[in-house]
């Protein structure tokens, strides 16, 4: 079995993670504030394995960037919306990686020209993190800079608006 195939507890992991590059961060060579981070995470199906880490400082870790041109794009909506998406979701046989990617998509293509219905005010928030090619991403940002919005505003207004006639009872496949 090659080593980077192995499952290794998380202490081991990271040690041997950070040990490949000398206890360095991979992006900047930076020695300071160096963590072992999952590629792919544990809530996306990445295991502890050494193919799957990176070790990063925490400026590098902050700007999100992943290797092959991913990023994580993280976003909170309301546990109300998030509760209502992952039923969707459950519904419809898709990911909430899928729902948002796809919704990204769309806005950037036109396909969806509004993004009314924002939340605001409710306090009990879910944070959702989904991964994205990183051309997608800018693409997306300059469309919501285009708009006057933040790309997590305006993610969150295309969920809420894409779950609106799901939650009210319109459902569709």
């Amino acid at each position: 079995m090659k080593d980077s195939a192995c499952a290794y507890s998380v202490t081991a992991w990271a040690h041997l993670v950070k040990k490949k590059t000398g206890y360095a961060c991979s992006e900047c060579g930076s020695y300071a504030d160096v963590q072992a981070v999952h590629v792919i995470p544990p809530s996306m199906g990445g295991r502890r394995t050494l193919d799957n880490g990176r070790a990063l400082c925490l400026r590098c870790r902050s700007q999100g960037i992943l290797p092959k041109g991913r990023i994580r794009f993280n976003f909170s909506v309301p546990e109300s919306t998030a509760l209502v998406l992952n039923e969707y979701c459950a519904d419809s046989g898709r990911s909430v990686n899928d729902v948002a990617k796809q919704l990204m998509a769309d806005y950037i293509y036109g396909n969806v020209a509004t993004t009314n219905g924002h939340l605001f005010g409710d306090r009990n928030v879910r944070r959702v993190a989904v991964s994205v090619l990183y051309t997608v991403y800018e693409l997306f940002t300059s469309r919501c800079a285009a708009a006057g919005l933040s790309p997590r505003e305006a993610m969150k207004s295309l969920i809420y608006c894409h779950l609106r006639p799901f939650s009210e009872g319109k459902v569709w496949r």
